[in-house]
């Protein structure tokens, strides 16, 4: 059993990751852009940092369940236009995921 297996089988409820609809982490599988949104909005969340957002996403493609993460992520510059893939449903690179860490950090929402 590798860390990551064992960090998530000691809690029935992970506050950051959530389980796939099979009731399974997958630490192996990969992770959409929304997915990641979602990720950095429960971290800030918990950080008590987060604010309601209405702001316009329209120039990205995303799942309706994703809405809330999309908006506060562009609102707080962690999604900046023109310079992200505009279809948040496809795989996220290891290299857009630290650019969305870099920004989430240097917003000053969580320190």
């Amino acid at each position: 059993m590798g860390c990551v297996d064992r960090l998530l089988a000691d809690s029935d409820h992970h506050p950051y990751i959530p389980r796939h609809r099979s009731g399974v982490y997958a630490p192996d599988d990969s992770v959409t852009r929304e997915q990641v949104m979602a990720i950095l909005y429960r971290y800030a969340a918990a950080q008590g940092t987060v604010k309601d957002s209405k702001a316009d996403a329209e120039e990205y493609s995303f799942s309706d369940w994703a809405k809330p993460y999309i908006s506060w992520a562009r609102e707080n510059g962690i999604l900046a236009i023109g310079t992200e893939i505009s279809d948040l449903t496809e795989s996220a690179s290891r290299a857009e995921i630290a650019a969305y860490l870099t920004r989430l950090y240097q917003s000053g929402i969580v320190k």
